[in-house]
């Protein structure tokens, strides 16, 4: 009888169930917060259903999982499971759907290189990158309203210290940078004046955004008064430029300043472009500022600076050509897109798409990342203060009028030139940022398309 109880004993320990405090829940979560993912295949380092410890790189894609990826969130301790819409690739996770059409080119390139880039130059015209020849590129035609854009193909993306420039005529093509993995901007990412002196990538000059300058020639007068060019506009409108008043015995006493340009162009960036110029192409100073597509299937973390500010107006170098002389307003700020399901901006990053300042004939406007770039001053009584850029906040103002003093060469200052626009898409229209972050421009956030 004493050996039948020990059996039935033993019998009824050996059907205990040991709990695992490991052990996923039924519908797959973990509720232990330094356990926080469920391993269900045990392929991420865990057993089947069993809840793991995280440490990953935010945006680092872990695993594909038929239609939806595994990728590392902001915070680097835990997956994201998103569900891709067009599948999801190995190395580069669920396929984002870059804005501007141009998703044909991700699936143009098969063995796609990585763009690193530091103290060097991307020309959009020619598709040149200093010091990576084997990174694909390819030119996408101007849509209605856009301008040319310069796209090219890579897997991870790094840029500290670089100029973009577009080295041939106008249209001046914008920059587009795919990524399959993550894209990192170190230090500055700048779209400068070309080495001609002539354009911005991705500029953008058609009416009404440019501004106009005085544009009655031909008369006696113009050789001795000149009024200023109104600066370009994109997201806000550019300002007029200065009039020249009490002219004496002309049939116009007053000779008006060109006028601002109005706001143009879409809040999403659609089509791709840049800021408008001040009165024609072919002034010195007042160009639109350039424009920046990032595409990231994983991440992009910004730490530096991209820089896509409207050109200042320069000094009235020619007196005796009219159109030339007058043409001194600031140009608009240019177009920053960014788009990957994580988007983080980090301490030191800075968007800046400031409008550029007015010049006067004794100067050229003088740029300023945070506040208003600042009209250049005139200390002499025959010409007018240059007007300041736009930001986000600020608008641009006039410049200065002037009157006009006999024998003398009479001219008005330039207007300033309005703000670009900034534009965010990521997962759920979020995206991150730290106290010191600096944007300048009008900022609108979207969902990032996959």
């Amino acid at each position: 009888m004493q050996l039948a109880v020990v059996a039935l004993v033993v019998v009824a320990l050996g059907g205990w169930t040991r709990h695992n405090p490991r052990a996923c829940t039924a519908d797959k979560t973990c509720s232990d917060p330094a356990l926080p993912f469920c391993d269900i295949d045990g392929s991420l380092g865990g057993g089947r259903n069993e809840c793991i410890a995280v440490t990953c790189t935010p945006g680092e894609l872990a695993e594909c999982r038929d239609f939806d990826a595994v990728v590392c969130d902001a915070s680097g301790e835990n997956y994201a499971v998103k569900t891709c819409e067009r599948g999801c690739d190995d190395e580069a996770g669920c396929l984002v759907t870059p804005s501007n059409n141009l998703l044909a080119y991700y699936e143009m390139v098969d063995t796609r290189a990585d763009l690193i880039v530091d103290g060097g130059t991307i020309d959009t015209s020619t598709g040149a990158i200093t010091g990576n020849p084997n990174v694909a590129s390819f030119l996408f035609p101007a849509p209605d309203g856009g301008v040319p854009i310069r796209v090219f193909v890579a897997r991870r993306v790094q840029l500290g210290d670089v100029s973009v420039v577009a080295s041939g005529t106008p249209p001046y093509p914008a920059l587009a940078i795919l990524a399959t993995d993550e894209i990192l901007v170190t230090t500055r990412l700048g779209l400068d004046v070309n080495a001609t002196g002539s354009g911005t990538a991705g500029m953008f000059d058609d009416p009404p955004c440019r501004s106009s300058n005085f544009l009655r020639s031909g008369d006696d007068i113009a050789t001795i008064a000149h009024p200023g060019a109104g600066g370009g506009a994109h997201a806000t409108a550019g300002a007029a430029g200065g009039d020249i008043v009490e002219f004496p015995d002309k049939e116009y006493p007053t000779l008006v300043g060109g006028m601002g340009g109005t706001p143009s162009g879409s809040a999403e960036l659609v089509p791709l472009r840049g800021g408008c110029s001040s009165g024609s192409e072919t002034a010195v100073g007042g160009r639109g500022g350039g424009a920046v597509q990032l595409t990231s299937l994983a991440a992009i973390r910004i730490e530096g600076k991209i820089d896509v500010r409207g050109d200042s107006g320069a000094p009235n170098l020619n007196l005796t050509d009219f159109q030339q002389s007058s043409l001194t307003g600031g140009g608009a700020g240019g177009g920053i897109l960014l788009e990957a399901p994580i988007v983080i901006l980090g301490d030191n990053a800075r968007l800046l798409a400031n409008g550029g300042a007015g010049g006067s004939r004794q100067g050229s406007g003088i740029p300023n990342e945070v506040a208003p770039a600042q009209g250049a001053p005139c200390t002499l009584t025959d010409c007018g203060v240059g007007g300041n850029g736009a930001t986000a906040t600020v608008p641009a103002t006039a410049g200065l009028g002037a009157t006009y003093v006999e024998g003398g060469q009479s001219t008005g200052g330039g207007g300033g030139g309005g703000v670009g626009r900034i534009r965010i898409n990521a997962d759920d229209a979020q995206y991150t940022k730290a106290v010191t972050t600096i944007e300048v421009g009008v900022v609108t956030t979207g969902v990032v398309a996959r």
